[in-house]
């Protein structure tokens, strides 16, 4: 059973959750380079090319960007889900 400490929502991404998306999505990045690193290199550009997507498509039609905060605690909690809705 989940308690009220544990609780998390999960939203639609606003435009000023977008920093810390790209911050999470740089995680990610970084954690493939460190498993495969001859397969999976980090590009210098890929902050701003995440941004620069991020932005286009954060409110666009037949995209869902979702991220998920602690109900106790507001702020993203580390979870982004993303992707193209069926249409």
């Amino acid at each position: 059973m989940t308690t009220p400490s544990e609780a998390v929502i999960v939203r639609p991404a606003a435009s000023a959750d977008l920093a810390a998306v790209v911050e999470l999505c740089l995680l990610v990045e970084r954690q493939h380079e460190a498993y495969w690193p001859l397969r999976w290199q980090l590009k210098a550009d890929i902050r701003p090319r995440y941004q620069s997507w991020l932005e286009a498509n954060v409110n666009a039609s037949g995209w869902l960007i979702a991220v998920a905060e602690r109900a106790h605690e507001p702020g993203l909690g580390g979870w982004i889900a993303g992707g193209r809705v069926a249409q």
